[in-house]
Protein backbone atom coordinates (compact mmCIF):
# COMPACT_ATOMS: atom_id res chain seq x y z
CA UNK A 1 0.00 0.00 0.00
CA UNK A 2 1.24 3.60 -0.08
CA UNK A 3 0.24 4.33 2.96
CA UNK A 4 0.61 2.43 5.68
CA UNK A 5 -2.54 1.34 8.06
CA UNK A 6 -4.61 -0.95 9.97
CA UNK A 7 -8.56 -1.15 10.65
CA UNK A 8 -9.04 0.45 6.91
CA UNK A 9 -11.80 -1.59 4.74
CA UNK A 10 -11.83 -3.08 1.13
CA UNK A 11 -13.48 -4.50 -1.58
CA UNK A 12 -12.57 -6.02 -5.14
CA UNK A 13 -14.20 -4.50 -7.95
CA UNK A 14 -13.33 -4.63 -11.66
CA UNK A 15 -10.05 -6.71 -11.07
CA UNK A 16 -9.01 -3.60 -8.52
CA UNK A 17 -8.59 -4.28 -4.67
CA UNK A 18 -9.95 -0.77 -2.92
CA UNK A 19 -9.07 0.16 0.15
CA UNK A 20 -10.14 3.27 2.16
CA UNK A 21 -9.63 4.98 5.47
CA UNK A 22 -7.94 2.86 8.34
CA UNK A 23 -5.54 4.36 11.13
CA UNK A 24 -1.94 4.99 11.23
CA UNK A 25 0.01 5.45 13.98
CA UNK A 26 -1.10 8.78 16.25
CA UNK A 27 -3.26 9.91 19.26
CA UNK A 28 -7.40 10.55 18.10
CA UNK A 29 -8.55 12.01 15.09
CA UNK A 30 -4.30 12.34 14.05
CA UNK A 31 -4.16 8.68 13.00
CA UNK A 32 -7.65 8.30 11.24
CA UNK A 33 -6.66 8.48 7.29
CA UNK A 34 -8.85 9.93 4.88
CA UNK A 35 -6.78 8.04 2.01
CA UNK A 36 -8.14 6.26 -0.86
CA UNK A 37 -6.04 4.02 -3.00
CA UNK A 38 -6.41 0.25 -5.37
CA UNK A 39 -4.24 -2.66 -6.26
CA UNK A 40 -4.72 -3.21 -9.66
CA UNK A 41 -4.44 -6.95 -9.89
CA UNK A 42 -3.55 -6.65 -13.74
CA UNK A 43 -0.28 -4.58 -13.01
CA UNK A 44 0.30 -5.64 -9.56
CA UNK A 45 0.76 -1.90 -8.74
CA UNK A 46 -1.49 0.29 -6.01
CA UNK A 47 -2.12 3.50 -7.20
CA UNK A 48 -3.79 6.78 -4.89
CA UNK A 49 -7.24 8.26 -5.91
CA UNK A 50 -8.78 11.32 -4.42
CA UNK A 51 -9.39 11.14 -0.17
CA UNK A 52 -12.60 10.40 1.34
CA UNK A 53 -14.36 13.57 2.43
CA UNK A 54 -14.28 12.10 6.24
CA UNK A 55 -11.69 10.40 8.09
CA UNK A 56 -12.67 7.15 9.07
CA UNK A 57 -11.73 3.86 10.43
CA UNK A 58 -13.33 0.69 10.66
CA UNK A 59 -15.80 2.16 7.85
CA UNK A 60 -17.91 -0.37 5.48
CA UNK A 61 -17.89 -0.49 1.72
CA UNK A 62 -20.33 -1.75 -1.18
CA UNK A 63 -20.55 -1.47 -4.37
CA UNK A 64 -24.49 -0.72 -5.50
CA UNK A 65 -24.52 -0.17 -9.70
CA UNK A 66 -21.34 -0.14 -10.62
CA UNK A 67 -20.66 2.41 -8.34
CA UNK A 68 -18.68 2.17 -4.65
CA UNK A 69 -19.93 3.61 -1.52
CA UNK A 70 -18.55 4.22 1.80
CA UNK A 71 -20.00 4.75 4.86
CA UNK A 72 -20.11 4.18 9.05
CA UNK A 73 -16.90 3.99 10.29
CA UNK A 74 -15.12 5.63 13.70
CA UNK A 75 -14.20 9.37 13.36
CA UNK A 76 -12.36 9.80 16.43
CA UNK A 77 -15.34 11.96 18.42
CA UNK A 78 -16.10 8.86 19.98
CA UNK A 79 -18.91 8.45 17.53
CA UNK A 80 -19.73 6.44 14.09
CA UNK A 81 -19.64 8.78 11.28
CA UNK A 82 -23.46 8.97 9.54
CA UNK A 83 -22.09 10.61 6.75
CA UNK A 84 -22.65 8.03 3.40
CA UNK A 85 -20.21 9.20 0.36
CA UNK A 86 -20.11 8.23 -3.50
CA UNK A 87 -16.88 7.67 -5.31
CA UNK A 88 -17.10 9.21 -8.82
CA UNK A 89 -14.84 7.31 -10.53
CA UNK A 90 -14.67 9.59 -14.04
CA UNK A 91 -13.99 12.50 -11.87
CA UNK A 92 -12.18 11.04 -9.03
CA UNK A 93 -13.95 12.51 -6.23
CA UNK A 94 -15.80 11.86 -3.28
CA UNK A 95 -19.48 12.86 -3.39
CA UNK A 96 -21.59 13.37 -0.15
CA UNK A 97 -25.42 11.84 -0.53
CA UNK A 98 -27.58 13.98 0.67
CA UNK A 99 -28.85 11.49 3.16
CA UNK A 100 -27.33 10.02 6.59
CA UNK A 101 -27.02 7.08 8.46
CA UNK A 102 -30.40 7.12 11.04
Amino acid sequence: MSHARYTHFGICFQEKYYVFGGRYYGIDKIGILKHSEYFDLKTWRWKTIAPMLRRRCTGNVLCLNDELFVFGGYTGDKSRDRLIERYDMDQNQWIALDFQLA
